[in-house]
């Protein structure tokens, strides 16, 4: 079993109106294909969705990924999506997947500045909520 230290935080900053077609792509296709093809290591991923949105956000709900890895090759989907659902679609189901997020500007203007006493921010947060735990594990043969 490789071993990894570590873990990365993933944020993807989702159309609200989309916030509910990005959840069923994460369970419905992204999982599936990571469990058949993620890295060669026991992972485990925990989703979160940051609570209902509100005004001036420019219309962004945020998801954050938390996996247990520092390494980001383990997290990546173009090898896992290419694998099961063969490249071509593969790569227009990620595509499907990038037409849910936001641009950077967008991005940029959703953020929520937590501001000192002089008015300036130096930190950024957002009210999460779990959605799930992906568990991504490795059955492996021991050798002989």
């Amino acid at each position: 079993m490789t071993t990894h230290t570590g873990r990365t935080l993933v944020l993807n900053p989702v159309r609200s109106d989309r916030a509910a077609e990005f959840e069923a792509f994460v369970h419905d296709v992204l999982e599936p294909a990571v469990r058949a093809h993620g890295a060669d290591v026991d992972l485990q991923v925990q989703m979160w969705r940051a609570r209902a949105p509100e005004s001036g956000n420019a219309g962004v709900t945020f998801f954050a990924f938390l996996a247990d890895t520092g390494e980001m090759e383990h997290l990546d989907l173009v090898g896992p999506f290419h694998a099961f659902y063969g490249e071509e679609r593969g790569e227009e189901l990620l595509q499907q997947m990038d037409e849910l997020l936001v641009d950077f500007d967008t991005w940029r203007d959703a953020l929520r500045p937590f501001e000192d006493e002089a008015g300036v921010a130096r930190q950024y947060w957002w009210q999460m909520e779990d959605v799930s735990t992906i568990k991504v594990t490795r059955a492996r043969t021991a050798p002989l």
